[in-house]
Order: C-alpha cells, then structure tokens, then sequence
C-alpha cells in the first residue's frame, strides 16, 4: 500500500505519505497546521518543497513570518478594538485569525486506503469559553491523494444557541520553490469572469474600508509588494469560479487551489520574503469603523 500515516514521526507531528509519488505532508498538533509539504519533481531529480520555511519549526531569520499554512478559528483577519457581541454573548478575541492556531489539537482518526487521511479535533474548554462563550467540536480532515493535499473542516454545535463563526486556511506558498524563484517573477489566474474586491487600509492592518470594486479578469495578473501586504481580498459569487493558479512563467511550476465552497480569498505576504499566501475565506475582517 504505497499511503501511510506515520502518527507521532516526531512528539507533536504526524507525517502523511505517498511512497508511490514521493510527496509527504507534514502536521503538526499545536494548531493543526501543515509545516511542510514536500512534492518529488522529476525533471528537476528534487523534492520541492511547497510551503515557506517548508518543514521547519523555528523561523527563518529575526522579523520572518513564522507560520506556514494557519488554520483561522473562530474569526478570520481581526476584531475591531478585538470585541463583539453576538445577542448577550461578549466574544473577546484579541490579535487575528482566533485561538485555533494556538491551541493542540487530538488526533482522532487516522486511515490509508485509496489516500492517506487524518482527522483533528479541537473541542471547547473553560480558556475558550472566556474569548469565545460556545460549545463548539472543529474537526479538520486533511487527504494526501497522489500528490494533491485537501483540507476541510466541520463544526460541531454544541450549544443550545446558534453559534457564530468564521473559517479559514491561510497557507504560505514558498515562491523560491528550491528552484531559485523570486516572488516578483509569479503572477495570480481566477476563471475568466467579474471578481468583487474589498478594500482596506493601507496600514497593514487588514481592516475594510467600506470600498469595493469590480473586476474584470481574463488573463493573469501581478501584484505589488504594498498590495500584498495589505492584503487583496475578493469575493468570487459564483462557486465554479472559486479557484485560482500561483505560477512562475520562467520555472514552468506553480500552484493550484480549489476552495468551492469558500466564497472570499485573499492574498497576503510580508514585504520582501519569498511566499505568498492563498486565503480561501468563509468571512473577513472587521470594518475600520
């Protein structure tokens, strides 16, 4: 059987592996995140490995992003002054993207029959009940199939009240690829159609003006250091569109994602490091005022 799930390669990861195709997936517990994503490229008699600081624990260098692929639960982005309130429920969540990516998810199922797949949980405790006053189970499902990684996720209600959230996946894609790319050689694709942008603040901090646009897409587009930093958000009204291409015209290697039933994306990156984010988004940030 060429699929396995190695639980507890290291204390805290799990690996999952496709010895027919030499890709591997790397998980680690505390925030269930993928940190590494390393896919065999045959012209090039390497792996390549996918996400930044692909399969490291530690940052790269002093003011690096230090994440790689971040799960955003309960919200995604941020909270204006880092509170709401949902009918007479105050939800506290301070900084962006939530509690999951700093919270150790259990492993709950591991299995390899046609794909190597593993299941995550985070379940409600008394510290996330003080941020966030639900009961809640989110399971993760990650599969490696060929050299193809997917990831949903479920929520569990376990409040006799409605339960508010947000989702999102925010993986960083390594723009070097191993191969000596720079990120100002690649460019982004959506499905030729009309793409609604949101706007935000030029600070950096992400939240929404207000502004929208319109946008009419048909071939691929480029992006500055600023815009990315900012963050491009876009909402995609119509499900066959939700997918988009990262490619490097002068490697010939690129990224794609599928996220159907996410209707928002967005792209980030910090200033001068070598990854861009794809954001697929059931949500967004908060608004300026």
């Amino acid at each position: 059987m060429p699929y396995r799930v190695e639980k507890e390669c290291m204390p805290g990861f799990d690996r999952l592996v496709n010895d027919n195709e030499k890709c591997s997936v790397l998980i680690k517990r505390f925030g269930a995140e993928v940190i590494g994503y390393d896919v065999w490229d045959e012209e090039a008699g390497k792996f390549l490995p996918i996400l930044w600081n692909n399969g490291n624990d530690s940052i790269p260098f002093p003011g690096a992003w230090k994440n790689h692929a971040t799960i955003l639960f309960p919200i995604v982005g941020g909270l204006k002054n880092g509170r709401s309130r949902f009918d007479d429920a105050e939800i506290i969540l301070p900084g962006n993207h939530g509690f999951a990516r700093r919270s150790t998810f259990d492993l709950i199922e591991a299995k390899t029959e046609d794909s190597a797949k593993a299941i995550y949980r985070l379940s409600s405790t008394a510290e996330t009940k003080k941020l966030y006053p639900f009961d809640f189970a989110l399971d993760l499902i990650y599969i490696l199939k060929g050299n193809c990684l997917s990831l949903s996720f479920k929520v569990k209600n376990i409040d006799k009240k409605i339960l508010p959230f947000q989702f999102g996946w925010h993986p960083g894609f390594n723009t070097e690829l191993g191969l000596g790319g720079k990120r100002s050689e690649w460019e982004i694709s959506f499905p030729a159609g009309r793409y609604k942008q949101y706007h935000v603040l030029d600070t950096g901090d992400s939240f929404l003006t207000g502004k929208k646009s319109r946008h009419e897409f048909k071939d691929p587009f480029t992006f500055s250091d600023q815009e990315l930093h900012c963050t491009m958000m876009y909402e995609i009204e119509i499900p066959a569109n939700r997918c988009c291409r990262l490619y490097n015209n002068r490697l010939h290697r690129g990224v794609q994602m599928i996220f159907t039933d996410f209707p928002h994306v967005g792209f980030w990156a910090e200033k001068g490091q070598e990854y861009i984010c794809i954001e697929p988004w059931q949500g967004m940030d908060d608004h300026e005022k």
